[in-house]
Order: C-alpha cells, then sequence, then structure tokens
C-alpha cells in the first residue's frame, strides 16, 4: 500500500499522472549522475536527464514525508526502447530513480517487518516472586540437592501476569485464555560451572578456580562452559485471573533440573495459546535471576578448650582446667549427643515476597519481643518457615535458593536454643530488607566476570571467606571437621 500509494512502477508511467510534480521539474547533468555510481555508467554518455519530483507520504513516519526530487525521468524512448515518434517523450524509469526509491522503501521494509515480528511476539507476560519470596530452595547436603549430575532445583515457583498492551480492548490489554487447553512452561537458560563441587570447593571465587580455565577435557582444566544450555518444564495450565493480577503458577522439572552447577542464569515463563482475537499466541517472558545462594548454619562449641568441666558451672573450684568439649558437656548433660543437641541451635527462615516485615517481626510495630533480644519461646510468633537448618555442635546445615539479582524482599531469621534436660526453650530474632544473593555472570561487553562471593575452607568445607576465621580458630587439636545435616524446606518445593 505504501508503494502503490508513493511510486511508480513501468504499468502507471503517464503523462498526466497526478502526483508527479511537472512544475519544479529540473534537469540534471548525465555526469553528475554518473559521478561514483556503481556499476559506472557507460564511456562517452553525455546530456541532460529531467528529473520530476514526487511527494512521499509515510503516515507512520511523519517526519520522512517530503518530496523525492528523483522520483521519476523523462525518456525519449518507450518501455521497450523504441524512439518515440515525432519528438514525443514519455516518464521512464532509471537506475538514479530507483535508488531515490530505495531510501525510502528499504526503511519502510525494515519497518514492516519489524512490526510484523511485533505483532506476533507482542504478548507480554510479567515475572515476579511467588509469596515465598525464593524461586527454588534445595537442601545442600544430599545429593539431590548438591549432586553436580543430578543435584538442583526441580521446582520452580513464580508470580505471573499478562501485561499485553491492548489500546483498543475494553480492558486495556489483550487477555490470554485461561485454563487447561492454553499452557504455561518455564525454561531455565544457563552455563555451567564445569569446577563445581558439592563442597563449594569450585565455586568462582574459591582459591585456584578460574572461570575461563575451561576446556572439553575434564582432565585438563574447568570453568564455564561456554555452551549455554536450557532445560524446559513440564506444562501446567494457566491460572484463573491471569490477566487482572499476578497469579501463583508451579513449574516442575522432571526430566532434568535446573543445575546446581548454573551459572549466568536466566529464567523464562512461556505461554502458547489465544491472545486476543489471535487463537495460537506465543508469548516469553525472561527474567535475570541469581545463582544458587547458599544460606548456612552451624555450631563450633567444640572448637575450644574449657576451663570449667560442665555447663553452667555449678562449682567454681572445679575451674581452672583444661576441658574439652566432650568434658565440659558433663555432668550438664546425659550424654554428649544430649550436649550438641542442645548447643547446636536451630535456625528458621523465611522470605517476604517484597520488603514488607513478615507478620509478628516489624521491628517498627513493637513487637512484644524486640529483635536480637533472647526470651522465651512461648512468645514467638508463628509462621511457616521456608527452611529449618538444625546443626548440633560439630555439623553443617546448609540450603541454597534462588533470589532475584539485587533482592529487595525481607529474609527473617529465627534462632531457637531449645534443652529439653534444663527446660529451657528460647528464641532471637533477625530481619534483612536486603539479603545478599549470588551473581556470577559473564559482562559480555568486557567478557569479564567478577565473582560477588569468595570462598575459603575451614574444618573440611568450603564458605563465604567471612566464616574463616571463625572455623579455623579455637584450641582443639585438632579441630574436627564439620560433617553434614539435612535441613528440612518447605514441602511444596521438593520433587
Amino acid at each position: 500500500q505504501f508503494t502503490a500509494t508513493n511510486f511508480l512502477s513501468a504499468g502507471t508511467l503517464k503523462f498526466g499522472t497526478p502526483f508527479i510534480d511537472a512544475q519544479n521539474a529540473f534537469d540534471m547533468d548525465i555526469l553528475n549522475l554518473c559521478n561514483g555510481a556503481a556499476p559506472a555508467c557507460p564511456p562517452g554518455l553525455t546530456g541532460m536527464v529531467r528529473m520530476y519530483p514526487i511527494p512521499v507520504r509515510d503516515r507512520y513516519r511523519p517526519e520522512t514525508s517530503g518530496p523525492n526530487p528523483y522520483g521519476v525521468s523523462e525518456s525519449l524512448f518507450d518501455q521497450y526502447l523504441n524512439k518515440l515518434p515525432n519528438g514525443q517523450r514519455t516518464f521512464a524509469l532509471n537506475r538514479f530513480n530507483f535508488a531515490y526509491q530505495h531510501a525510502y522503501l528499504i526503511p519502510r521494509a525494515i519497518g514492516y517487518s519489524a512490526g510484523l515480528l511485533n505483532y506476533f511476539f507482542r504478548g507480554e507476560l510479567e515475572i515476579s516472586l511467588p509469596d515465598d519470596g525464593v524461586y527454588g530452595i534445595v537442601d545442600h547436603t544430599i545429593p539431590s540437592g548438591s549432586d553436580p549430575i543430578v543435584g538442583g532445583f526441580a521446582t520452580i515457583k513464580v508470580k505471573v501476569r499478562n501485561v499485553t498492551p491492548g489500546l483498543n480492548t475494553a480492558e486495556g490489554r489483550e487477555l490470554m485464555a485461561e485454563g487447561t487447553i492454553p499452557t504455561l512452561r518455564a525454561v531455565a537458560r544457563f552455563h555451567r560451572n564445569t569446577c563445581y563441587k558439592a563442597d563449594l570447593s569450585g565455586e568462582y571465587g574459591s582459591p585456584g578456580v578460574n572461570w575461563q580455565n575451561w576446556n572439553a577435557n575434564p582432565m585438563l582444566g574447568c570453568g564455564r562452559n561456554p555452551v549455554e544450555e536450557i532445560v524446559v518444564s513440564e506444562p501446567t495450565p494457566v491460572p484463573k485471573g491471569i490477566n487482572n493480577a499476578a497469579q501463583a503458577v508451579t513449574f516442575r522439572f522432571i526430566d532434568q533440573k535446573i543445575p546446581i552447577s548454573a551459572t549466568d542464569l536466566f529464567l523464562q515463563v512461556i505461554y502458547r495459546g489465544p491472545l486476543g482475537e489471535e487463537t495460537d499466541a506465543v508469548v516469553v517472558a525472561t527474567k535475570d535471576i541469581s545463582e544458587p545462594t547458599y544460606i548456612y548454619h552451624y555450631t563450633r562449641w567444640d572448637q575450644y578448650r574449657y576451663k570449667c568441666p560442665s555447663w553452667p558451672a555449678i562449682d567454681a573450684s572445679f575451674c581452672g582446667g583444661n576441658y574439652s568439649f566432650e568434658d565440659w558437656c558433663t555432668p550438664a548433660f546425659p550424654t554428649v549427643d544430649a550436649c550438641r543437641e542442645t548447643m547446636g541451635l536451630t535456625a528458621k527462615t523465611k522470605f517476604a515476597p517484597d520488603a514488607a516485615p513478615i507478620s509478628g517481626y516489624d521491628p517498627n510495630a513493637n513487637p512484644q519481643v524486640p529483635p536480637e533480644t533472647w526470651a522465651d519461646r512461648l512468645y514467638e510468633p508463628f509462621f511457616s518457615p521456608l527452611a529449618t537448618l538444625k546443626a548440633p555442635v560439630g555439623t553443617l546445615a546448609r540450603v541454597a535458593v534462588l533470589l532475584d539479582t539485587a533482592p529487595a524482599n525481607t529474609q527473617l531469621m529465627v534462632f531457637e536454643s531449645i534443652d529439653p534436660t534444663h527446660q529451657s526453650e528460647l528464641f532471637i530474632w533477625f530481619t534483612d530488607a536486603s539479603p545478599s544473593a549470588t551473581i556470577n555472570q559473564v559482562d559480555p561487553s568486557t567478557n569479564s566476570l567478577v565473582p560477588s562471593v569468595r570462598y575459603l575452607p575451614g574444618r573440611g568445607v568450603f564458605l563465604p571467606e567471612q566464616e574463616n576465621f571463625l572455623l579455623n580458630s579455637g584450641e582443639a587439636t585438632p579441630i574436627p571437621l564439620l560433617t553434614l545435616t539435612p535441613s528440612r524446606i518447605d514441602p511444596t518445593y521438593l520433587p
């Protein structure tokens, strides 16, 4: 339509064509037209060529509208190059006219193609955190969470909302279908850290690990595999209400999990089904999310020597010695294991979907028990934890979560001290409105990757460097290695 409205062709070339601007015709020396032309004009060609402007009107790009000064040429020859009798003249098109047509037509063709693609991929989905405040969580102390081959995230939760613009619709957007016929799938895009190990000694940021030292032969090197991989979830129905508000969706990765060794991690949600008047549309939304981010808990009473052989010290006359942790536990506890259980706190964590405090734990709302204050567990406000990390003395509990890249949602940590031997149950709580996320992504503009966390070894495990002094301090000889202990995580995230 744009071409037919603004340009002439062999079948429409004739005198009297209304939009040919005969009053502003001008003559061009053929030598000027041929100067620098490719291919070159025939040698010895001389003379004048009369050009007639044609107005070009582009209603999609009005700023490009205006006269095309080389709209059509005047010729002594008809379209078959027969010379017209009696000096008659007609309109003709030559490569100089075509060159100026291209200046208008090629951008319009590109714009039309882009518009066509934009139409077919015009759908828009919004991805946000679920009510649990994390996209995924696994227990990193068991193979299903930590193993480099089979470990990873089998369940992903998100909220999705249809935000496809629809200016001519009553709702202000084009509607997606709801129910079981249209479907949603999740796709994870990632690279693998081929250095990864379950003890985290192969994490970017650990000593001697370089993300660029990758080699197809794992015996020669490891690092960031340059090949991007994807895993795809099972389809799930489109939830009701997706056109009006963000709705919760759970995706299951049955055949392949999102690997625990993933870096450069992006999460996509794909809708396929009716969109507006289109019966079979595809809508893709992409969100950059964190790499596996570790929450851990341990207790280190067994790293030290003690002056008194009991807890609490019953008789000061027994103090002044050099007792081990096992000696220190006696006679305050019936067994050393009971002592380990009691002295190892229980850590419970929960995330909010946004920056709002979690109910009962708002430091600005005068809670019954202020933050960072030990109190009787009778006063602990109830909440359903995302993960419960119980770490008896000498053990490490650790879970991995997937967060936003720059988390702005509140994290709650509650620590409980439960001592049935001495009939004591206490708790203390902390809250953070901006928890840290692990980011291991290559910046393509600089081809660089700066790990957000540095890891160092201590007691046989690798933890962020700020833990290194704590894990390697104490008078016990030797300081025992930490053993792994499983955590309880929200069962809705289990495979």
